[in-house]
């Protein structure tokens, strides 16, 4: 992006062609010297600079070729006096927009091909000139907004034009707006009439080949009725806005056939008539639309699956009491954001309203509206929280109440037992509504998706039969009911919240209520014993609470029970197996550890899988479980073996173990002289054993059986030559290395010698020595013998 003034090399450029500056910041005057001998100039665009000063189109009285000018959104001031100039050019492009401009420029008396003309966002006070679009016959482009054009809009009669974009918005053209249509604007895409003082009927008559894609008319003063050609025939019409002005009757009949639309403003009107499927279900493409502030009789408002976003709107409160009340309302699957407001609705005659699966937050308030009729409030799959509020007990005619897959806490109110969930019975559909008005007899009736319209003549009667269609969750699976089923189903799913406190004893009074869903929340009691009058129930769901106590036997007699589920609670006892209960598998009962019966197969009391039912024992009658003591001590042998083989399997893997066993277990026998060991002189003796002295008579030296001092002998033991020594009787050799030197008598080492060659012990592998530091240990801690050599 360029800037500062232009520089004086540019001057040299006399035969540049197309000179385009546009989108910078060059700023000062225009240089007119450098204009003048553009002589070949034929594209000049200056556009969003900041040029100032004035600027005369005499500046181009040599440039024969110049087809092409736009000086919009700079600062300069562009003078429209040229009294008996003619220019020599003949411009196809003109683009003056926010050049200070306060007439039309006159050297366009002279201009004779121009496509495109935009004069807007300046000051131009002045009738509409009808010559501009006498003397162009190819214009295609004239856009005159926001300026300050006074008088009526009128065109010539007899002419036909070219125009494809028309906008003359934002001025102050009034008076009767004359007829416009294909004869006059055969090829009209956008037309922009809005925010004027136009008036009276709009008469628009286009073809059959109806090419308008835009219309605006909204801030006038145009009243009576909207073309029924137009909406019947202009099929391509994207943009419509009529919004604010003073037009009455039906707009969405039969012939209504504007399928393409994505914007459609009808608000503040007086537009009256049915909104029907005819009119909401055929909007593809649909992005914006505001009905606000209107009289239209909404029996069957149908937005549902959409990208709708923002608040809930108002507009269905706006609708004046002597007109005839909305019926149902289906706002569910969109975007909706905020809180439900105060005074939502207050109509009466609603039937539906069905506001799931969007983003609406808060608490209900504490009283949105005033609907004694209503049959289906169904506000499940949000973000609402606080309490269940207890005003929805005074609506009596309800049979379904959907708040499930929200954040609402507290206890159920008890309360709830006063809805009707089927109790009321009527003549005829519950839920079909049937109006009559006007003079012949007109019907809709819904048929699916479809809509079927025929007339009948002869009554004068006219008749809109309604009948919606209802989602609603039951056996785990949502079904969507419709027609004479809405007469005999009804359904409370409260699942998915955080709701505490005891499921409310009153509920078992809802005698006819098809469907029962508080899963998945924090309910704490037990399950009522009134629940076995619900005789009528087909789906019951408390899985995943905290529910305690037995199963009541009474639900065993629910014979329309079709789906069931009380699992991941804290139930416990005997499942009832007899009748209906019995055909539910474990998967309605898991997660609860303490039950029992043939369900989860699990027995109770000592009684086979296949007994008959007993009734649950008291704490008194004993306890419902027991020991058996085989499989106690089995699987305590087994453990322990386990654990044994695993100490000696580490024992005869680490040597460093091992070693510190032995050693310790040296000590243990030297420390203690009553536990010390003796060597070992046959199967049946193991150990040398001191003699027994009394107290009285003085300790001699402890000797072996043969005499021999013990201390000797461990002496022996200890020392390299006893290891010779034993090496030497292993390895069966009788000399194999010089017999071990004792101090003493000759008697003793004889004694000794004979002891030794006496005692020939087998080899001393890991087991034996593990054996006798068993008994070591044995001796020395008083451990029984088992646990000591296991």
């Amino acid at each position: 992006m360029f800037g500062g003034n232009l520089p004086r090399c540019l001057h040299n450029l006399t035969s540049v062609r197309y000179l385009d500056l546009s989108l910078n910041n060059f700023t000062g005057h225009v240089p007119s010297s450098w204009i003048s001998r553009l002589k070949s100039l034929k594209y000049i665009d200056l556009r969003q600079n900041l040029f100032d000063g004035s600027f005369s189109f005499t500046l181009f009285a040599n440039h024969s070729h110049l087809e092409v000018v736009d000086f919009s959104d700079n600062k300069i001031e562009v003078e429209t006096k040229y009294s008996g100039w003619v220019p020599p050019f003949q411009l196809k492009v003109l683009v003056l927009k926010n050049c200070h401009l306060s007439r039309i420029p006159e050297f366009l008396h002279h201009q004779f091909r121009l496509k495109m003309v935009d004069l807007s966002n300046n000051k131009i006070h002045q009738r509409f000139a009808t010559w501009l679009l006498d003397n162009n016959t190819e214009l295609a482009h004239l856009i005159l907004k926001n300026n300050s054009f006074i008088g009526p809009f009128h065109l010539p009669l007899i002419s036909s034009f070219n125009i494809s974009s028309l906008d003359v918005s934002d001025n102050y053209f009034n008076a009767q707006l004359q007829e416009i249509g294909e004869k006059m604007f055969p090829n009209i895409e956008f037309l922009n009439l809005s925010k004027n003082h136009l008036q009276g009927d709009f008469l628009f008559s286009p073809g059959d080949n109806c090419k308008l894609r835009s219309l605006d008319l909204s801030f006038n003063n145009f009243s009576g009725e909207v073309p029924e050609k137009m909406i019947s025939s202009c099929s391509t019409l994207q943009i419509l806005k009529l919004s604010h002005n003073n037009f009455h009757g039906e707009i969405f009949t039969a012939r209504f056939n504007l399928t393409s639309l994505w914007s459609l403003n009808l608000n503040d009107n007086s537009f009256m008539g049915t909104l029907s499927r005819v009119s909401v279900t055929q909007f593809s493409y649909l992005s914006v639309l505001d009905l606000s502030n209107n009289r239209f009789h909404a029996i069957y408002v149908d937005l549902s699956y959409n990208n709708f976003s923002g608040s809930l709107p108002s507009c269905f409160n706006q609708i004046p009491s002597e007109f005839r009340e909305t019926r149902y309302i289906n706002m569910q699957g969109n975007r909706l954001t905020g809180s439900i407001p105060d005074d939502f609705l207050n109509k009466s005659g609603l039937l539906v309203l069905n506001l799931k699966d969007n983003n609406l937050s808060s608490s209900i308030p504490n009283k949105f509206g005033t609907f004694p009729k209503l049959r289906a409030l169904l506000l499940g799959g949000n973000y609402l929280n606080g309490f269940v509020p207890n005003w929805l007990c005074e609506l009596n005619e309800l049979n379904f109440l959907d708040l499930s897959r929200n954040s609402f806490s507290g206890s159920i109110p008890n309360c709830l037992y006063n809805l009707s969930f089927g109790r009321t019975k009527v003549d005829g559909d519950l839920f079909e509504t049937q109006l009559v008005f006007g003079s012949i007899q007109f019907g809709l009736y819904f048929s699916g998706d479809a809509l079927d319209i025929y007339q009948l003549y002869g009554e004068q009667r006219n008749y809109i039969i309604v009948d919606p269609k209802i989602e609603f969750v039951t056996k785990y699976m949502p079904y969507n009911f419709k027609g004479h089923i809405l007469n005999l189903m009804s359904g409370l799913d409260l699942s998915q919240n955080k709701l505490t406190g005891e499921i409310p004893f009153d509920l078992g009074k809802l005698f006819q209520i098809h469907a029962l869903n508080l899963s998945y929340n924090q309910l704490i009691g037990s399950i009522p014993e009134t629940f076995s009058n619900l005789t009528a129930l087909e789906s019951l769901d408390l899985s995943y609470n905290h529910l305690s106590g037995e199963i009541p036997y009474g639900l065993a007699d629910l014979d329309s029970l079709g789906a069931f589920s009380v699992a991941h609670n804290n139930l416990s006892g005997r499942i009832p197996d007899e009748r209906h209960l019995s055909t539910f598998d474990n998967r309605s009962f898991e997660g609860n550890p303490f039950l029992c019966g043939s369900q989860v197969e699990k027995k109770c009391n000592h009684e086979s899988l296949n007994s008959s039912p007993m009734p649950y024992a008291e704490p008194e009658d004993g306890k419902w479980y027991e020991i058996d003591h085989l499989v106690f001590f089995v699987s305590f042998t087994v453990s322990f073996a386990i654990f044994f083989m695993g100490v000696i399997t580490i024992l005869h893997v680490n040597p460093y173990w091992r070693g510190r066993l032995f050693h310790h277990a040296e000590q243990f026998v030297l420390s203690s002289p009553s536990a010390r060991p003796t060597l070992p002189f046959s199967s049946s003796r193991f150990f040398f054993r001191p003699p027994e002295t009394s107290a009285s008579s003085p300790s001699p030296p402890r000797r072996s059986s043969f005499g021999i001092p013990s201390s000797l002998l461990f002496h022996f033991w200890r020392t390299q030559e006893a290891q010779e020594s034993r090496d030497f009787l292993r390895s069966g050799n009788r000399v194999k290395s010089p017999a071990p030197r004792l101090s003493g008598d000759t008697s003793s080492s004889q004694a000794l010698s004979s002891s030794l060659a006496f005692l020939q012990p087998p080899s001393y592998s890991f087991p034996t020595k593990l054996a006798s530091t068993a008994i070591v240990l044995t001796r020395k801690f008083r451990f029984p013998a088992c646990i000591a050599a296991g």
